[in-house]
């Protein structure tokens, strides 16, 4: 299991692209973002209110939301899904899956992503 921080880009954003630092984390099955970063971004999403497993195997209230794209590197993934969540600490996490599709590798050695 793996843990790395590094910058990313979310389309949708006044001016284009918002870059923000984001966490690698391959013990997150899914994509997660925090509702002060959407209410302070100015990232525009869409979505529904679900209930979903996440944070220790607790069921918490959340929305199921997808963001314009995510820009990682060279790579881009249309209408990633995320799951929000109401906490303090890393606002954006990302998940195993949407890693799985960009083909990225985690390298927790040396804090870094290989894609």
């Amino acid at each position: 299991m793996g843990r790395i921080f590094k910058e990313v880009k979310i389309a949708g954003a006044v001016g284009g692209y918002k870059k923000f630092i984001a966490l690698f984390d391959s013990g997150a099955t899914h994509n997660y973002i925090g509702e002060r970063f959407l209410n302070t971004s100015g990232v525009i999403e869409y979505g529904e209110e679900s209930e979903h497993t996440a944070v220790g195997n607790n069921l918490v209230k959340c929305r199921r939301i997808k963001l314009k794209s995510l820009r990682i590197r060279n790579r881009a993934i249309v209408e990633p899904e995320f799951y929000s969540i109401g906490r303090d600490g890393t606002e954006v996490i990302i998940g195993a899956k949407t890693m799985q599709k960009l083909k990225i590798i985690l390298n927790p050695a040396i804090k870094e992503i290989s894609l």
